[in-house]
């Protein structure tokens, strides 16, 4: 019980100081404003679209500028500032990375890591955690391309820019990732959108909940009148003439044509409330876990008293002889348990705050400098101290039940194992049999509908039925098991006893190894679906792109970067020739390009299906060519025209090939790869070294961090890399095997439960059995034979549990990526870790042996004379 209620002690703690940390962050962001205008609503579009012009529009002001203007014109008000962002696309270290940036707030403060703040309009500001993402520094070069609506043409127009890194900003933060001047943000040729408008107040005012208050109803009538007068979009009024209203919102911030007008305190419990949601789903997870540690820990206290009580079965029967009460025994085991309960759970709840202390530590030094300190609170206190005094209580009940029923007869006759009730038994079985096959029959169906909530309650279903067909399956199984050893003849004599002890008390067998089954189940589960999950996502990245990486240039300084790098498999240069693109699908209709000529032989050592230049339908050969010089990526086969650059006026008509061709991401820009089967006259394509292109493939084990070195290092040599296939891997390889780490993290507290209930159970075990080990040893069986008997109990139990929990798992495992994937065109095949199994496997037996230790050597120590002597 210490180690469950630790767990969820620990975990109502951090809680704790993962909202005090979203808190401090809230009002870190809305400090230096009075009121924050949430200006998303307000866009040209909606305007333009009602006819709205005015003197204003001829401007060219944003809606939200407009409002700011006006706010500024009131008497409390003593700035309003509109803020906005841009939407920027660029590339770091052979990765593609989206940004968007936003005006550099004067009403806010912005804590520097390192650097200083943007000055100029070539100068920008970007969050830690974001330049940390893609390696930038202060004083790199990021260029982005922007994106702007050409009314005229109705068409998106593109630019570029070169943004120098000027600092590094702490903390978190909400909506952008990088700040500009207000200079630097107009000069960027991109769409602006509104974000918000912060509003401080005059001295004497700031701060002052009324006076803010005051002046949100002020803004609000300010916004509903220009909304009248045709200076504002109507926003989410439902008819043309319909006068503006204000609305009140529960949290008390108002409403006017879809803007939302907040006082600082309103803003803060918004942001708060957006932000502690997300620790919402991770309380859930992680008190899931505990829930499951306490459960483990309730077969252990259960099947401890049960033990308790046996041994005691003389005791008691004397106490029934001299006059005591069946209440008066029940009583007592439960108020053994109540302050079993409690002494535990105060123990458990000094290590859950010290647990919580060390974790958040870890959180400021690795995650977030400013992750709030572990607090002890009531709650956690209470929490802890209920749910251990109340487990346990409960988990006594039954054996306070069984001590209540011993009769002082007891007392008079040697102590025999009671058979159990047929009509229980008979009931037990059936139960057991109908969950069971429901339950697995249900995961099957999951796996092929998909519906993996309907998988999650077959496999819970499931599990419960083997549970309870536990009680006849696992004490068998260890019996069956214990006479295999058996015929080995160094083991025959501690076999054939250890199979007889699981068969003669089958609850204390069951209840011991249904605690080892859980946490083996659970490990096996998560471990083997997330190998299986990795391995389906990488067949099916594979298909997608069957070459990891690319470059758009090749030398011999390239050549000896790659061959020097430990997570490049293997290379390929491809020659090519200078041509003209043509086709009524290429973006600009006709462009400049380089066509590349290959067959499957060159690629037989870097791709990872069979064929590179089939479709995804499996048509072909086709044409690879970029995606950039398209106008629609999304579109399939295309016709593309080639023309060879050498080919003159005369023979241009008689030198162009036209071929399909399908849109291949890890193709370089402007560039077609083609198939020599689709040539028909390849020599009159001048392929040279000076236009090749270079194909590799990435090791799977490659992180990264390692894909942005070998990124640095083919940039600095002149290389244009293209990496998205192999960080798409490795992305999705680092998200599953953390998502494995925290899980498997967390389900260390039901495994530790379940092993020290192992351990307790022998323990204990060594009161009853006094007389047995008695007997053993004066019928001649050793020390060190005994000691043997005991230490193979515990090995057959864990043994059997990882046996049935390796294959519940396998089956889990299959039955839940196979209803996340929900495609019929990927197929879900078990991939079984045997290195990682085979590791949870010795420990899981090392662990049984080491707790089947101080009671063995108690066991075994037993003097004959003594332990046969009446009691």
């Amino acid at each position: 019980m210490v180690i469950s209620v630790a767990f969820v002690v620990s975990a109502v703690i951090l809680l704790g100081s993962f909202n005090r940390t979203m808190e401090t962050q809230a009002e870190a962001d809305a400090a230096g404003a009075d009121l924050v205008i949430n200006a998303g609503a307000l866009t040209w579009g909606d305007r333009a679209a009602s006819g709205q012009q005015g003197a204003d529009a001829a401007l060219g002001q944003r809606p939200d500028q407009i409002i700011a203007e006006a706010i500024n014109g009131l008497d409390a008000v003593a700035e309003a500032e509109a803020l906005s962002y841009v939407f920027l696309e660029g590339a770091a270290t052979g990765t593609n990375l989206v940004l968007l940036a936003g005006d550099l707030p004067s009403t806010a403060t912005i804590d520097l890591a390192e650097g200083s703040m943007p000055e100029s309009q070539d100068e920008i500001l970007l969050a830690k955690d974001f330049a940390e993402s893609y390696a930038l520094e202060v004083g790199d070069t990021l260029p982005v391309t922007t994106e702007r609506f050409n009314d005229e043409t109705d068409v998106v127009d593109q630019g570029s820019a070169e943004l120098r890194v000027s600092g590094l900003a702490a903390g978190s933060h909400r909506s952008v990732s990088g700040y500009l001047t207000p200079d630097g943000l107009q000069a960027l040729d991109a769409d602006q959108s509104p974000s918000s408008i912060r509003v401080a107040l005059a001295k004497g005012a700031q701060g002052d909940p009324a006076a803010q208050e005051t002046v949100q109803q002020e803004i609000a009538t300010l916004i509903a009148s220009m909304v009248e007068r045709g200076e504002l979009p109507a926003g989410d009024t439902s008819t043309e003439n319909a006068e503006p209203g204000i609305f009140t919102q529960t949290d008390g911030s108002l409403v006017v044509a879809g803007v939302e007008i907040h006082t600082n305190q309103q803003i803060i419990d918004a942001w708060i409330t957006d932000l502690t949601g997300q620790s919402t789903a991770v309380a859930s997870i992680g008190l899931g876990f505990g829930a499951i540690a306490v459960f483990v820990a309730s077969l252990v206290i259960s099947n401890t008293f049960q033990v308790l009580v046996a041994s005691r079965s003389r005791t008691m029967a004397l106490l029934r002889a001299i006059g005591a009460t069946p209440g008066q025994l029940r009583r007592a085991t439960v108020a053994e348990g109540a302050l079993l309960g409690l002494l535990g759970s105060m123990v458990g709840v000094f290590l859950g705050w010290a647990a919580a202390i060390g974790i958040a530590t870890a959180a400021q030094q690795l995650w977030q400098e400013n992750f709030e300190s572990a607090q002890l609170n009531a709650l956690s206190v209470a929490i802890g101290l209920a749910l251990g005094v109340s487990v346990t209580v409960l988990a006594a009940v039954r054996p306070a039940l069984h001590a209540g029923r011993t009769s002082p007869m007891a007392a008079l006759r040697p102590a025999e194992v009671a058979p159990e009730d047929q009509r229980t038994y008979k009931r037990r079985t059936v139960l057991g049999i109908l969950f069971t096959a429901g339950g697995l029959g249900g995961v099957l169906l999951a796996a092929t509908l998909p519906e993996p909530l309907l998988g999650v309650t077959g496999a819970l279903l499931g599990f419960t039925g083997v549970l309870v067909l536990g009680r006849r399956l696992l004490p068998a199984a260890v019996s069956g098991l214990g006479q295999v050893v058996a015929m080995w003849p160094r083991l025959r004599v501690p076999g054939r006893l250890a199979a007889q002890n699981a068969s003669a008390v089958p609850g204390r067998t069951a209840v011991t190894a249904s605690a080892l089954l859980i946490g083996v189940t659970l490990v096996s589960t998560m471990t083997m679906g997330a190998t299986t999950a990795q391995f389906s996502l990488g067949q099916e990245l594979s298909e997608r792109n069957p070459v990891d990486a690319s470059l758009g240039d090749s030398s011999e300084e390239i050549d000896r970067v790659l061959k020097d790098s430990p997570i490049v498999v293997g290379h390929q240069s491809l020659p090519g020739a200078p041509a003209t693109l043509e086709g009524e699908s290429l973006e600009t209709g006709s462009t400049q390009g380089r066509v590349v000529l290959a067959d499957e032989s060159s690629f037989e050592d870097i791709t990872r299906r069979d064929s590179v230049f089939l479709d995804e339908t499996g048509g072909g050969p086709v044409a690879l060519i970029s995606p950039d010089l398209l106008d629609d990526r999304e579109q399939g086969r295309i016709e593309v025209a080639l023309v060879p650059a050498d080919a003159g006026d005369g023979r241009a008509s008689e030198a162009t090939t036209t071929l399909p061709a399908v849109a291949t991401p890890w193709v370089p820009t402007d560039t077609v790869v083609v198939p020599s089967a689709l040539i028909e006259e390849a020599e009159q394509w001048s392929l040279e070294n000076t236009d090749a292109m270079t194909v590799m493939q990435i090791s799977e084990a490659a992180t990264m961090g390692d894909l942005t070195r070998l990124g640095d290092e083919v940039g600095a040599s002149g290389g244009d890399v293209f990496l998205d296939a192999a960080m798409a891997r490795a992305s999705y390889t680092e998200v599953i095997d953390t998502v494995l780490v925290i899980v498997l993290v967390l389900l260390a507290a039901s495994v530790l439960v379940s092993v020290v209930g192992v351990s307790n159970t022998l323990a204990l075990s060594v009161f009853e059995r006094r007389r047995e080990a008695a007997l053993l040893r004066a019928l001649g069986m050793t020390r060190g034979s005994v000691g043997v008997m005991v230490t193979l109990e515990a090995v057959l139990m864990a043994v059997v549990a990882l046996g049935l929990g390796s294959v519940l798992g396998a089956f889990f495992a299959w039955g839940g990526v196979s209803s996340l994937v929900g495609r019929d065109d990927v197929s879900v095949a078990l991939s079984v870790p045997w290195g990682r199994m085979g590791m949870i496997w010795g420990v899981t037996i090392l662990a049984a042996v080491l707790a089947s230790v101080i009671p063995a050597r108690s066991l075994s120590r037993t003097p004959p004379a003594s332990g046969l002597s009446a009691q």
